[in-house]
């Protein structure tokens, strides 16, 4: 008589050993690596990821500051130019347009989705469902992350678009 195996009793791509293999990994990424120093510890990337954001906030408001220093400097020059207004306003016009493109292709995104979403999608297993779920949910994840990293953009461009003119500007009145 003939053992009979089905699919289950066989472990497809599976290892006796992936479970140590697994634990050792994990065990490699709590400790330093003296081979890639830049490689922060898994039990301190909440901490480094901290200390990231601190030193780019204060970048971020260093940069602020010397671009208010900048447009202050820059105000008497402007109330002595004719196309000050006019330029401003189509700067303005194009800091509006770039935002409303950027609102734009988030509604693309999220429409984009719901069709996707909204079709009905027979799901042959438990697993295949929940497959679908997370795939959803990871669109859904994935087009909040795009939205704030395009308006991280928009405004980062926007300072650096108003700087660069009112540095110029600044420039021409100095002769």
């Amino acid at each position: 008589m003939s053992t009979v195996q089905n699919t289950m009793m066989k472990a497809r791509g599976s290892r006796a050993d992936d479970w140590l293999k697994a634990q050792i990994e994990a065990a490699k990424a709590a400790m330093p690596d003296a081979q890639d120093p830049a490689r922060v510890p898994l039990p301190l990337v909440p901490l480094a990821q901290l200390q990231m954001l601190q030193s780019t906030l204060a970048h971020e408001a260093s940069g602020y500051a010397s671009r208010a220093a900048e447009a202050g400097a820059a105000l008497p020059a402007l109330a002595n130019d004719p196309n000050a207004a006019q330029e401003a306003w189509a700067l303005a016009s194009a800091a509006v347009q770039r935002w409303w493109s950027v609102q734009a292709q988030s509604v693309r995104d999220w429409v984009e989705l719901g069709k996707e979403m909204g079709e009905l999608k027979q799901a042959r297993s438990v697993s295949n469902y929940l497959s679908m779920q997370i795939n959803y949910a990871d669109q859904a994840q994935a087009n909040v992350s795009s939205w704030q990293l395009n308006m991280a953009e928009w405004m980062d461009a926007v300072m650096v678009d108003t700087g660069w003119w009112l540095a110029r500007k600044r420039a021409q009145a100095r002769g």
